[in-house]
């Protein structure tokens, strides 16, 4: 079972991604989430990601955070199928800082093909 902040985290994750809102990250992002990758790369990354797997941003939308994979109470993942013959699936992988009060340590997003 995630834990209820990694949830709301998770909302405010997919919110970013469907709108790119700074003030989003501002207010969940931790200190190392810019440093490790910027903004802009990883903006890059969703939109290449969704490129290969012939998906449209659009698709984002359908995410929830509840619906998410649970792989730890602090780490969750979305995996959409790709569209197309052979098309990889998108995967966004999220982290949560551990500490109390955690925010977002990672949030990955990849163009994956299912073994």
């Amino acid at each position: 079972m995630a834990a209820p902040r990694s949830l709301e985290a998770a909302g405010a994750a997919l919110d970013w991604l469907r709108s790119d809102d700074d003030a989003i990250a501002d207010a969940w992002f931790a200190d190392n989430m810019d440093l490790d990758v910027p903004r802009a790369e990883r903006r890059r990354r969703l939109d290449a990601a969704l490129a290969s797997s012939g998906i449209d941003r659009g698709a984002l939308e359908r995410l929830r955070a509840e619906d998410a994979q649970v792989l730890s109470r602090g780490q969750l993942r979305w995996t959409l199928p790709g569209h197309g013959r052979g098309a990889p699936s998108l995967r966004i992988d999220l982290l949560m800082d551990p500490r109390r009060g955690a925010l977002l340590q990672a949030l990955d997003t990849a163009a994956v093909t299912p073994r």
